[in-house]
């Protein structure tokens, strides 16, 4: 039985002390687990950590895209220089 205990509240700093936290959480929250459990739980974090790298790899091609269009829209060509 995976046990449901409330994730620990993280400092903005992210010490050791919140690693320490994340650890007891995790190892408290498991600990009941059986190996089928364990194995659905990882799937599922598996699962999370592709989709929210996916998110990342869409959002920074966007980012690069719009500033390649960008970069593009302000090319000064020798035509737009008023050279007198």
């Amino acid at each position: 039985m995976i046990n449901n205990i409330p994730a620990p509240k993280i400092s903005k700093g992210f010490t050791i002390d919140d690693i320490h936290k994340i650890r007891e959480w995790h190892y408290e929250k498991m600990k009941d687990a059986t190996a089928d459990e364990r194995r659905k739980e990882a799937e599922e974090n598996i699962r999370w950590f592709r989709k929210r790298m996916k998110e990342s790899a869409e959002d920074i091609a966007a980012i690069k895209q719009a500033r390649t269009e960008y970069d593009r829209s302000e090319t000064v060509s020798d035509s737009d220089i008023n050279w007198n």
